[in-house]
């Protein structure tokens, strides 16, 4: 008997996944007609509009309690990218559904041949990057630099993979050439609790979620030799959150 209503649970939020993602279908073909004519900005706030109705949708299915803090450490002047530890699939609808900011992310190669998503991704301002080949991810954090001076914030996952615990894996310091290189500030972003969502879920158990967003981290206030070790610093901040 368990194992049936395991069944129905996993197969009534697939369907409810796929339903909210081709209410988005109409929206795409509005967003296409104007990127079209040139109208960036009623673009973009369509994009953003979308998208923070869509992870809306996400964390509701999820059936989490989440709970956010620090909306007010992020820079209202400026474009910054978010850095974030990465427990779990369910990461980025969460930081979209915590952050009220249009931003892009640096996502697999392979997602973007995905129907409906890679072209969303790809109006978000998103970069797909090919991991295996060095020269086109030097290519990506250009063209990630070049968001940030068009305004767009990005969002990075330095641990380049899911850790689906609280412990982080090491922070990769090329992560953090799209920051350097752009001179934006660095948020920190701690997520704690998103890798029990799968489990708490199968079992019809709520997940506990806490977004930190945290203090941001100003290049131009570091030292040469604090910026070699910026992402120990950012690494350490995000670590006490989860400890």
């Amino acid at each position: 008997m368990q194992k049936i209503m395991k069944f129905f649970r996993i197969t009534n939020k697939t369907l409810k996944f796929t339903y909210a993602l081709l209410q988005t279908l109409p929206p795409l073909v509005k967003a296409k007609r104007l990127d079209k004519q040139g109208k960036v900005t009623e673009r973009d706030e369509l994009m953003y509009a979308v998208a923070k109705r869509w992870s809306t949708s996400l964390v509701k299915l999820l059936d989490s309690d989440l709970h956010i803090t620090g909306h007010d450490h992020i820079p209202q002047d400026r474009p910054v990218v978010f850095i974030s530890n990465h427990q779990s699939n369910y990461d980025i609808p969460i930081v979209m559904y915590s952050i009220n900011r249009l931003f892009g992310f640096i996502s697999k190669k392979e997602i973007e041949k995905w129907p409906i998503i890679g072209t969303w991704m790809e109006y978000l301002h998103c970069i797909f990057m090919d991991r295996s080949d060095v020269r086109q991810s030097l290519k990506a954090i250009n063209e990630g630099a070049k968001n940030i001076d068009k305004g767009y914030s990005m969002l990075i996952f330095p641990e380049g993979t899911r850790s689906n615990s609280r412990k982080m894996n090491e922070f990769k310091a090329g992560s953090f050439k799209l920051a350097l290189k752009s001179g934006a500030p660095i948020v920190p972003i701690a997520i704690d609790g998103s890798y029990l969502i799968t489990g708490n879920a199968s079992k019809g158990m709520k997940s506990k979620v806490k977004v930190s967003i945290l203090e941001p981290v100003y290049l131009e206030n570091l030292s040469k030799e604090e910026l070699k070790e910026v992402h120990e610093q950012v690494y350490q901040a995000i670590q006490e959150k989860l400890s």
